[in-house]
């Protein structure tokens, strides 16, 4: 195993990532608000689930951006960083399956924790399996994907569900960029899988057949009204500010995909873009 033991806590905290999770492309059809101040304990304990559900989501993305990368160039530091991500997604899980309590009926946190479950256990085995014979096992890697695609699927119904609720005070802002990120994260990682001939033959990872230069329309539709009146507030302009030069920076090796370019470059570029984007929310959250 790469991690000992890597995660077999979880079955404790709930019911025993690929992707991934999240409602990536659909703005959520909950009631919005500018401010979203929540007015007591069950609405702050809502909003908080909300957010660990994104970044939930948002962190089996980067686990499997970096695995793909993996599969490239196996160096130990990239399994750091995935075990990283995975620990992370741990830890939040089970701070959903906490924070959800009885407010979620049926078998939604039963099913996305087994298919977390599912999701680690694979990518424990599909990283053994690179670091022993160099190249990924293209039946692991379709594995892999399908139930990074599973996982996506549940934690964006999951998401809705939870941001529907009556209880649940969201902000318009705060969803748009919260969308801008899961999309970038997402885009990275197919940018990556197609820089592997081995992975871009299976590579899923998302309930979603647009392209990634659609992908690429979607993300800056997404920014540019995230900077519409962003003004008023310096901190949050700046922020916004640096998200745009470094999209501007890679926007083109998304458009045209299919162009050589440098992956690397590209990884990290995009990668910076979603770590300011989460920044952007939380100052989002205290407006």
């Amino acid at each position: 195993m790469t991690h000992p033991n890597f995660r077999n806590t979880l079955g404790l905290g709930i019911c025993a990532a690929l992707l991934l999770a999240l409602a990536l492309f659909n703005p959520v059809a909950a009631q919005e608000n500018s401010s979203a101040e929540p007015e007591n304990e069950t609405q702050s304990m809502a909003q908080d689930l909300l957010d660990t559900i994104h970044r939930f989501r948002l962190r089996n993305f980067m686990a499997l951006n970096h695995y793909y990368n993996y599969t490239t160039d196996p160096d130990e530091e990239l399994v750091s960083q995935i075990n990283n991500d995975m620990d992370s997604s741990q830890e939040l899980i089970s701070r959903i399956d906490e924070l959800a309590g009885e407010s979620l009926t049926g078998t939604e946190m039963d099913d996305l924790s087994q298919a977390y479950q599912d999701f680690s256990d694979l990518m424990d085995t599909s990283i053994e399996d690179v670091r022993s014979s160099g190249y990924p096992d293209l039946r692991l890697l379709s594995d892999m994907a399908n139930q990074a695609q599973n996982l996506s699927v549940l934690s964006e119904k999951l998401y809705n569900r939870v941001a529907e609720q009556d209880q649940t005070p969201t902000a318009e802002k705060v969803e748009l960029a919260r969308q801008a990120s899961v999309t970038m994260a997402l885009m990275v990682t197919r940018y990556s899988a197609r820089s592997s001939s081995s992975v871009a033959q299976v590579f899923q990872g998302a309930d979603t057949e647009k392209s990634l230069d659609e992908l690429a329309r979607q993300f800056e539709d997404n920014l540019e009204e995230l900077r519409s009146g962003a003004n008023s507030d310096n901190q949050l302009d700046s922020l916004l500010s640096d998200v745009n030069s470094k999209w501007q920076f890679i926007r083109e090796s998304y458009i045209n995909y299919d162009e050589e370019n440098v992956s690397f470059v590209i990884n990290r570029y995009s990668t910076g873009i979603v770590e300011t984007l989460e920044e952007s929310i939380e100052r989002l959250k205290a407006a």
